[in-house]
């Protein structure tokens, strides 16, 4: 059963390289019969790919059905922690491997391992239904991850420092990205975070993670993302607009002692929008983030890939922390002009400006949701059109040349007629 698993993890790694391969010369400049051909390669890889995946899973669920020794239960979470560091999301293949493991070390309570694949299926889960329907598809990720969350109860069992981060972890993807899906979840954001922060504020905690860079990293991201709940705090019941005016001023201080730096700028947009709640006219708050724009530099991929990203995220949520302002407090529509006119053709130049590779997933959803948030504003419809095609067509470059194939299929159809 062990070398299965091993010919079958070697096999589908090599598998997804041939299959990013594939879609990497689909990138490459071709002809249209070229394009044609190596569309039809790919269709024909990814068959076999499914094909050989089902027949070793068929195998291996064979192998299973009688139950599992720890032998065989250890190389189970070796191939499913192997495919989860290395990138391979794919529920079907995750779930399938992971679950016989879990309810062997269920019953021989082994936690450490339980974190570990606890965290991975919540992830993989909200990976699969949350891309699918962000809405309502996060419920088995909660799942896992609250069943991950539980075993801080054995926190002081657990002896890898590396599983006792997945409940840190777990902490974080609970508030973001699952908090910021559906009301229901919203709502949770601070009682997980006020549990993840009393956790950590543990002496025995302390003791064991308090100086490890790893944790202390999990946790400023744990800061960070509570901050993101600016987005839509004013569209909140008056108890969470509450939890949320106490934290920031707590986690503004708590940076500062730190020495802490608000790289990523939620800060400054959670302090702009405590102001707005407190009863602060908008006019001069649009004026600060505006101001704050205006001076954030200019960003250089070659030199500096990681602060030019940051950079260009930091400009695109302080533009839509102003739409979410504009919305809140209904701006006239010439005031808004105006503000607009000095902002967004800035956001617009810096995202064309990302080359493509970096961070794609993230990037992608960056240019999209700035097309949902300036394409309402904009009346000019060839205006509007072209934003689409900057922004969100080209980032898209399978559906781009699923796109030019169609047209060009049409053209030939159109000229034999």
């Amino acid at each position: 059963m062990e070398k299965t698993l091993s010919r079958f993890y070697d096999e589908y790694s090599a598998n997804r390289q041939k299959i990013w391969e594939t879609n990497q010369h689909l990138l490459e400049e071709m002809t249209f019969n070229k394009w044609r051909d190596v569309l039809v390669e790919r269709a024909r890889i990814t068959r076999d790919i499914y094909s050989e995946n089902n027949r070793f899973i068929k195998d291996i669920r064979h192998f299973l059905k009688d139950g599992i020794n720890e032998s065989i239960a250890d190389k189970l979470f070796e191939v499913v922690k192997g495919f989860y560091d290395g990138g391979y999301d794919d529920l079907f293949v995750m779930r399938n491997i992971s679950e016989p493991a879990i309810r062997f070390y269920e019953e021989r309570r082994d936690y450490d391992r339980l974190c570990h694949l606890y965290k991975m299926l919540g992830y993989e889960y909200f990976e699969f239904y949350g891309r699918i329907d962000k809405e309502n598809g996060a419920d088995e990720a909660v799942l896992y991850y609250e069943k991950c969350i539980a075993l801080k109860e054995h926190y002081r069992e657990i002896k890898d420092a590396s599983s006792r981060l997945c409940i840190f972890t777990a902490y974080n993807n609970l508030i973001t990205p699952i908090g910021q899906t559906s009301l229901e979840y919203k709502s949770r954001m601070f009682r997980y975070y006020y549990d993840a922060m009393d956790l950590w504020n543990e002496d025995y905690v302390q003791e064991l993670d308090g100086k490890d860079e790893d944790f202390l990293s999990c946790i400023g991201q744990i800061e960070t993302d509570i901050l993101f709940a600016e987005e839509f705090v004013e569209k909140m019941p008056l108890d969470f607009t509450i939890e949320f005016a106490s934290a920031v001023p707590y986690i503004k201080e708590k940076w500062k002692k730190e020495g802490k730096q608000d790289e990523e700028g939620s800060l400054f947009r959670a302090e702009i929008k405590c102001r707005l709640i407190k009863g602060e006219k908008y006019e001069p708050l649009i004026e600060e983030i505006i101001d704050y724009l205006d001076n954030m530099g200019d960003v250089d991929f070659k030199k500096d890939e990681e602060t030019s990203l940051i950079k260009i995220m930091n400009y695109h949520n302080c533009s839509c922390t102003i739409f979410s302002i504009f919305k809140w407090k209904n701006v006239d529509h010439d005031i808004r002009r105006m503000y607009m006119d000095r902002f967004c053709k800035k956001v617009t130049e810096f995202q064309k400006r990302i080359p493509f590779g970096v961070w794609p997933e993230l990037v992608d959803e960056m240019c999209a949701e700035w097309f949902s948030e300036y394409a309402p504003f904009i009346e000019d419809a060839a205006e509007k059109k072209d934003l689409l095609l900057k922004l969100v067509i080209i980032r898209q470059p399978l559906t781009y040349i699923h796109s030019l194939m169609v047209s060009e299929i049409a053209m030939r159809i159109a000229r034999n007629l």
